[in-house]
């Protein structure tokens, strides 16, 4: 290994063989792709459906009463739908009401009227910014033969 010796303008010789190790390493992420595929099926539920408004869907779905019906022979008969396809506010779970705040909102009316593809948004790009880097350097120095001197950075 040849070290330049700064302020005498020569060269300068070291042999660390056996002596002195250094490593360096580096890594980059820099991805960007679209944040949903537009086939996916994935959907967010409007602001009405967070609030237990299913009356949109009435024609599509019933949303019955959990707390009525009867239980017999492995089936479930005699339940009450909620009104309109309307749960009651005092009904719905206080947890479920605080989590359901934190899964988004539609970007746009599904396609079909159905509850696919509300959040679909193929100009958004999902990008690491600034991009992922690391770097990682490592210097040891074998001073003798129990002595050693790491440096990582």
């Amino acid at each position: 290994m040849i070290l330049p010796r700064f302020g005498e303008g020569g060269k300068s010789t070291y042999s660390g063989k056996n002596k002195t190790f250094f490593f360096f390493s580096f890594e980059q992420i820099a991805d960007s792709r679209p944040r949903f595929d537009v086939t996916s099926g994935l959907w967010s539920p409007t602001d009405a459906l967070k609030n237990g408004d299913f009356s949109a869907y009435i024609n599509q779905i019933k949303i019955f009463d959990p707390l009525t019906g009867t239980f017999s022979g492995g089936t479930v008969t005699n339940r009450t739908a909620f009104t309109n396809n309307i749960i009651p506010a005092n009904r719905i779970n206080p947890v479920a009401k605080a989590v359901v705040q934190y899964l988004g909102s539609p970007k746009q009316a599904s396609p079909n009227g159905l509850l696919v593809n509300n959040i679909r948004d193929s100009t958004l790009a999902e990008t690491l910014n600034p991009p992922y880097r690391n770097y990682t350097t490592r210097i040891d120095q074998n001073i003798g033969e129990k002595r050693q001197v790491v440096r990582a950075l």
